[in-house]
């Protein structure tokens, strides 16, 4: 037997009342209805609006992300640009030594750079070559490393004229490429490994050569190996050397020549497989890597 319920619905003034018999049965149904419509409505809205925050958020980090993005090539730049200074720094250093430690004694042994400072400067690319763990650490590095250089190049400065006989600049007046570097090589006659105790410089036949510091001509001959070559003695146990020249007419032994004379011109004369210049640096009966004494040398090109 069905169940129902009665509504009715009594109105204020004497009209009829009126009578709705409901199934129980309809008004369960009818809830359950209205409460699984409430649920759904309840989840998609909720879906809705979680689906919009996490949208929003999205957004909100990847213009966070291309913010960061475009700080990070900031930041590289700033490394990649302080990195490039202390390697120059570095470079510039490390021949700046090499020029000092000529002058640290003068004639009569007379000391021009302290030995503290020297062995000061000694130490400055201690820590600079072992790397860097972020910016603020290679930018003290940069500007300790300058303010060291500068220290020292003020030092070398003071010793006077003793400078000027310390080889120092580029031997070719004009264009020139790095084509064999200082120390151990293969021959390019022989093939056979071999010692280069100084550097070769290419360029064009006729291209001027130039003394590196002042001194006095003490070699100006044939050599069947060197060709035409100039020996120049700097004092104070340096001389310099320059090869494979056009000729040696230009100047003779025991002339007197100052840092950037013409001596020669480039060429292909001994023992040579193209036009080259072979300059060497000669300390106390020792080759030297002459780079460390070219302090003028700007943006050279190499060919190896």
């Amino acid at each position: 037997m069905k169940r129902f319920l009665t509504l009715m619905v009594i109105p204020h003034n004497d009209d009829h009342v009126r009578e709705f018999n409901l199934a129980t049965s309809l008004i369960w149904a009818g809830a359950t209805v209205l409460l699984l419509f409430i649920l759904t409505a309840g989840y998609f809205g909720h879906a809705y609006y979680a689906r919009q925050g996490a949208e929003n958020a999205y957004a909100d980090l990847k213009a966070e992300n291309t913010e960061l993005g475009a700080h990070l090539d900031i930041l590289k730049t700033r490394m990649s640009s302080l990195s490039q200074r202390v390697g120059d720094l570095s470079t510039a250093d490390t021949r700046m030594r090499a020029f000092a430690r000529v002058i640290v004694t003068g004639p009569g042994g007379q000391p021009l750079i302290s030995d503290a400072r020297a062995s000061d400067e000694e130490n400055i690319l201690g820590d600079s070559r072992v790397g860097y763990g972020n910016l603020d650490q290679l930018t003290r590095e940069a500007s300790d490393l300058a303010a060291r250089y500068d220290s020292l190049r003020a030092a070398v400065y003071t010793a006077g004229d003793v400078r000027r006989s310390i080889p120092s600049i580029f031997p070719v007046k004009g264009e020139g490429w790095y084509s064999s570097n200082f120390g151990h090589r293969t021959d390019p006659i022989t093939g056979e490994p071999s010692f280069n105790n100084g550097i070769d410089i290419a360029g064009r036949k006729g291209t001027p050569i130039v003394a590196t510091a002042d001194g006095r001509i003490d070699v100006a001959r044939y050599h069947s190996r060197l060709g035409y070559m100039v020996s120049i003695d700097h004092g104070n146990k340096i001389r310099t050397l320059y090869a494979h020249l056009e000729s040696v007419s230009l100047i003779r032994p025991g002339q007197r020549v100052s840092r950037g004379d013409v001596i020669g011109k480039m060429a292909r004369t001994g023992r040579a497989t193209a036009v080259n210049l072979h300059y060497a640096v000669i300390l106390k009966n020792k080759a030297q890597d002459p780079l460390d004494y070219i302090l003028d040398d700007g943006q050279r090109h190499t060919l190896y």
